[in-house]
């Protein structure tokens, strides 16, 4: 109570205090509460893309095998020239309830589409079919990495979110309701004071009149 004067307009700065760190907290709980919402629906989306991706790799991995022993190891070296150019990717980021979380264009650059159709006609169904499968293995890591860092990004908040709501909670607000309550007794102990002392002054005009 060190920093509080005992005075009315105190009173009224702490009163206002109280108001705005209980209109605050209000604003934060909602914010929290709708952001633990929007974390349960990317769990289920992150579970769903992880599990999608894993399954295309096992089948992936299953079709090489298969290719590797029916055509050898050098078709399937040759075979990865058409797959040779990066992936084009550009981070988007977009705001969720005020949390900054990333939206990644992806898009598969090959060779001329002209050249790839001829060049295709070259493989055997096998090997374009892996083609095609390691394109789509590629577009899910993509939106698996772009789920993940979303989801990273909306834990730390809300881990953010939680210790602001705590400490007006538990610190904040109590602590200013404590000097409101210790005003309220300094200035009513003050006016008890005031009250004694103008009876002890009538009473002494009292007896001095007598």
């Amino acid at each position: 109570m060190e920093n509080v004067k005992p005075t009315r307009s105190e009173l009224l700065n702490l009163k206002r205090r109280v108001v705005l760190a209980e209109r605050g907290y209000n604003l934060l709980k909602r914010k929290r509460d709708g952001l633990i919402i929007e974390l349960r629906k990317m769990l289920k989306n992150v579970r769903e893309t992880r599990k999608g991706l894993v399954e295309k790799i096992k089948e992936g991995e299953q079709l090489i095998k298969e290719i590797q022993l029916l055509e050898g190891e050098f078709a399937i070296k040759t075979s990865a020239f058409y797959l040779r150019q990066s992936p084009f990717l550009k981070v988007i980021t977009k705001n969720l309830m005020g949390v900054k979380v990333p939206e990644i264009e992806f898009e598969l650059k090959r060779i001329e589409d002209e050249e790839y159709k001829k060049m295709v006609l070259t493989l055997s169904h096998d090997m374009v079919k892996a083609i095609m499968l390691y394109e789509e293995i590629i577009k899910r890591i993509v939106e698996t990495v772009e789920i993940e860092t979303a989801l990273r990004n909306l834990l730390k908040e809300i881990e953010s979110t939680k210790r602001r709501v705590n400490a007006l909670e538990n610190i904040v607000i109590p602590r200013l309701k404590e000097q409101i309550a210790w005003v309220k007794m300094m200035l009513d102990e003050a006016e008890r004071e005031n009250i004694f002392r103008l009876k002890t002054v009538k009473k002494k005009k009292a007896s001095e009149g007598a």
